[in-house]
């Protein structure tokens, strides 16, 4: 019995759709008819294999399976992929070709010298200028809808960039400059040092052995500077250096200056150097290694001239390293002091913006002597509001006679002198008790009354 290819294998064992049998079966069917009749089934199993090959070779197994071109940003179409794909018990797929038709219209799919070579981002809406098809083309194109023609151009062998799969590179890219900071010698690099630094952007999946081919770079850089409108691109005919620079905010990319580009070519020149060293390390440690081994094997002349021979090859390696090492601490003093400077700049730039909104701000206050007019004027007001209150918590305008007043105060004394004399002795005047019996009881109603008026002067 065949066994499955590496990529198919992957497909079965990670992609949900493909695990059902039932499924599977309608999966691996000539499912272009139901364009029409089931147009929900066809978008779905649509869907199905155009995820299923793009985690597949976001994985990197399509490499495995007999397809060497690009195995993470492009796909190429045609018999290799439908042997890759076909299963010893069902067969080849039958609407591989309805997959790739639908997935350049979607716009996940491009063909690689498209997406190379296009003018405007790949996220650009027509509103515009559309060509207007021809009456055959509307006519053809929907025959192969409703199934009743073939474009034989889909079934041929071609390449296409999977759109999902660079996005997600540049957004690691991005991620990783973001971290990295936003000094001149951190956003600028020669294109030596953009591809040492994210040749291995994929291995932040935990894939230490991804490594982006130079057709991959070149699709990433294209989908960076065109599509994210993150960094600009210059060639310098002068230092015969290609400089990226990446944008401090996505989407409005800086002009690359001839600092850019010294920047650039310091930063070639120091990974140049530091590929060198790590030569010239392993050279050393070589013939350390030879020689050492010759004078193990013997004492003779042949074996000490060979030791002889890897030190001093080894000591001339010491020298030069050396000097790579001296130069790549020259130049690192360098780019650390066109960072600081760059700081310096940042500085006195926004020194010199505060200059100026404070100077328009004291413009606007009016000066000292306007400030102090405005001073006084408030001390003036806050006078004015303390008078007033003043003035209203004074007593009102009195008409009553105070003569009156007095009169009538030394008279109420004047009565009040005997009675608190009286209280004093503890004496208090009551009427006489009567000594005969009253002869009618209105002559005793009348004295009853006379009691209590005179008790109730009294208590006046």
């Amino acid at each position: 019995m065949t066994s499955n290819s590496p990529l198919l294998s992957w497909i079965l064992s990670n992609e949900t759709p493909f695990q059902s049998p039932n499924r599977l079966t309608s999966l691996y069917s000539d499912f272009t008819a139901s364009r029409a009749s089931n147009p929900d089934g066809y978008a779905a199993n649509v869907a199905a294999w155009r995820t299923a090959l793009q985690h597949a070779y976001r994985a990197g197994v399509a490499a495995q399976s007999g397809d060497t071109s690009n195995n993470t940003f492009v796909i190429r179409t045609g018999p290799t992929l439908a042997a890759a794909l076909e299963k010893h018990d069902i067969g080849s797929p039958g609407a591989l070709g309805a997959v790739q038709e639908d997935s350049l219209a979607q716009k996940h799919w491009y063909r690689r010298e498209d997406f190379l070579q296009r003018k405007q981002s790949v996220y650009w809406k027509p509103w515009m200028g559309v060509a207007i098809p021809s009456a055959e083309d509307v006519f053809y194109s929907l025959m192969i809808r409703v199934g009743l023609a073939e474009d034989k151009r889909l079934t041929r062998e071609g390449e296409f960039v999977i759109l999902r799969n660079v996005e997600d590179a540049s957004d690691k890219v991005l991620s990783r400059i973001a971290k990295q900071g936003s000094s001149p010698t951190q956003l600028v690099h020669s294109l030596e040092t953009f591809i040492a630094t994210f040749k291995d952007i994929l291995a932040d999946d935990g894939e230490a052995d991804r490594e982006l081919s130079m057709p991959e770079i070149s699709i990433l850089l294209a989908h960076l500077y065109r599509d994210k409108r993150a960094i600009d691109m210059y060639y310098s005919e002068k230092t015969r250096t290609t400089t990226v620079k990446f944008a401090k905010t996505p989407g409005t990319p800086d002009p690359i200056e001839e600092s850019d580009d010294t920047i650039a070519h310091l930063r070639k020149l120091l990974l140049d150097l530091e590929q060198q060293t790590s030569t010239l390390q392993k050279r050393i440690e070589e013939c350390d290694k030879t020689a050492r081994e010759a004078l193990r094997s013997g004492s003779g002349d042949g074996q000490r001239k060979k030791a002889m021979a890897a030190l001093r090859t080894k000591k001339l390696a010491n020298e030069t390293l050396a000097k790579r090492e001296a130069s790549q601490a020259q130049i690192e003093r360098v780019l650390t002091g066109i960072e600081e400077a760059a700081g310096q700049k940042d500085m006195v730039k926004a020194m010199e913006m505060s200059a100026s909104v404070l100077e328009g701000l004291n413009k606007e206050v009016g000066g000292v002597d306007k400030v102090q007019e405005i001073m006084d004027r408030v001390a003036d007001g806050i006078a004015d509001v303390e008078d007033v209150n003043k003035a209203l918590s004074e007593p009102g305008v009195n008409n009553v006679d105070e003569n009156e007043v007095d009169e009538e105060l030394e008279s109420m004394m004047k009565d009040m002198e005997p009675r608190e004399q009286a209280g004093k002795d503890g004496r208090t005047d009551l009427p006489s008790v009567p000594s005969t019996e009253p002869s009618s009881k209105e002559e005793t109603d009348k004295n009853i009354e006379e009691t209590r008026r005179k008790v109730g002067n009294m208590a006046i």
